[in-house]
């Protein structure tokens, strides 16, 4: 005669499937020096480039107080919600200082020094997936929002925001892993 299934098992046929991960995957929060710091999640390419995993670096030299720089200032090229990387690359060959965007640019750490500046979105994710990398402050983002403003994260609340380019927020930098 067949044993009876279980209440829990007849609701849903997967509640004792198990797993097995392999033991070099990346686990999100997880810190990997090889690859830059805490694995803070994939971010999808967009406009045909390609996907690439999120890294923070932990240590508190990759986080400094600045201004985003260039008040008053459009930079046209560093407005993508998505894309750090290019936005830093835009900040940093402008023609004035971007001091947020230059201190990430120049960091090295781990024998690396392809870190930037994460944008709106990348802030996001890093806030949604490793929060304890980052002080209960508000942080800058490459994103600019305006001439006199630009975008940034509270990993307080949650929420978003603009700040004033001449004032002082968080920068922490970031770097990508690209996905082939």
């Amino acid at each position: 005669m067949a044993k009876p299934k279980s209440p829990a098992a007849k609701r849903n046929p997967l509640s004792r499937t198990v797993f097995s991960v392999p033991k070099n995957h990346l686990r999100i929060g997880e810190c990997n020096e090889h690859y830059g710091g805490v694995f803070a999640g994939m971010m999808r390419g967009t406009k045909g480039k390609p996907d690439y995993y999120l890294f923070v670096p932990p240590e508190p030299a990759a986080e400094a107080k600045l201004a985003w720089g260039g008040y008053a200032i459009e930079e046209p090229n560093a407005t993508c919600a998505h894309d750090g990387l290019a936005n830093t690359i835009a900040l940093r060959d402008s023609k004035v200082d971007h001091p947020a965007a230059e201190f990430c640019k120049s960091l090295e750490l781990y024998g690396l020094s392809d870190y930037y500046l994460p944008s709106q979105q990348e802030l996001k994710l890093c806030q949604i997936n490793c929060p304890e990398v980052f002080a209960k402050e508000w942080y800058w983002s490459s994103t600019q929002f305006s001439a006199n403003y630009a975008w940034v994260q509270s990993f307080y609340f949650g929420n978003r925001d603009f700040g004033r380019k001449d004032g002082e927020y968080r920068a922490r930098a970031v770097r990508r892993l690209v996905i082939q």
